[in-house]
């Protein structure tokens, strides 16, 4: 992730010199394989800079509504997806991460969620966005915005002139115990234990996730190995209740 925090880091710093009263980054596309942290990426750089996260997917999405809500008089009216995560995480500069936009459906039958983002991605219209709900222009133009995708062959010129284009790489072969440690902190955290309560892993466990690691250089494959061995180390510790 070097080339995206090196871009970052400089807008940050450029928003800091200048005063900008509030944190807000110029909209993001993460384009690599699948498994290799782009999501996770999102939500580490969120936490980093104190900013609330919110995200969805957009593969196998074909009905715009999902991004652009429904207008007032429908049963099923609600906001654009933006104002409600507003509304929800209760500040108006969140970080919001889009998913998968290389995989949604673009048929035309319910709209295009790809030029639903357009709106949103570009500041001036996001400035006055018209919410079809409230009926009144919303300013959504601090909003910062990451999309992640596989291939971005797959998008359209408009919405990738938009973007800042970053492109990820598998994490170096390596890169296998910082790899490790970080897995086994997140399983940490998700369980709500310090990482040293976790089973020890036998030698013979790190030799054979570090063959199949240099095989496949994916932190998700990784992880769901981490999680099967930590299992059946668990199974080998003697059951202590308190």
């Amino acid at each position: 992730m070097s080339a995206a925090i090196a871009r970052l880091r400089d807008e940050v710093r450029l928003r800091i010199a200048t005063g900008t009263p509030a944190l807000s980054l110029r909209p993001l596309l993460l384009v690599g394989p699948p498994g290799v942290g782009k999501t996770r990426f999102a939500r580490r750089l969120a936490s980093a800079l104190d900013l609330r996260f919110a995200g969805m997917s957009l593969a196998g999405v074909s009905d715009s509504r999902a991004l652009e809500g429904t207008a007032k008089g429908w049963g099923s009216a609600h906001p654009c997806w933006p104002l409600e995560e507003i509304a929800t995480l209760r500040v108006g500069n969140p970080l919001l991460c889009v998913d998968e936009v290389d995989k949604c459906g673009r048929d035309g039958r319910n709209g295009d969620p790809l030029a639903v983002l357009l709106g949103f991605l570009e500041p001036g219209s996001a400035a006055v966005h018209r919410d079809p709900v409230l009926g009144a222009p919303c300013d959504l133009s601090v909003i910062s915005w990451i999309l992640t995708a596989n291939d971005a062959t797959r998008l359209p010129g408009a919405l990738l002139s938009r973007l800042r284009v970053v492109e990820v790489e598998p994490p170096p072969a390596g890169a296998f115990r910082t790899i490790l440690a970080a897995i086994q902190g997140d399983l940490a955290e998700e369980l709500g234990c310090p990482p040293e309560f976790l089973p020890r892993l036998e030698d013979a466990d790190l030799d054979w996730l570090e063959g199949r690691w240099r095989a496949s250089r994916s932190p998700r494959i990784l992880r769901k190995l981490t999680e099967r061995l930590l299992g059946a180390a668990a199974a080998r510790c003697p059951l202590v209740l308190n």
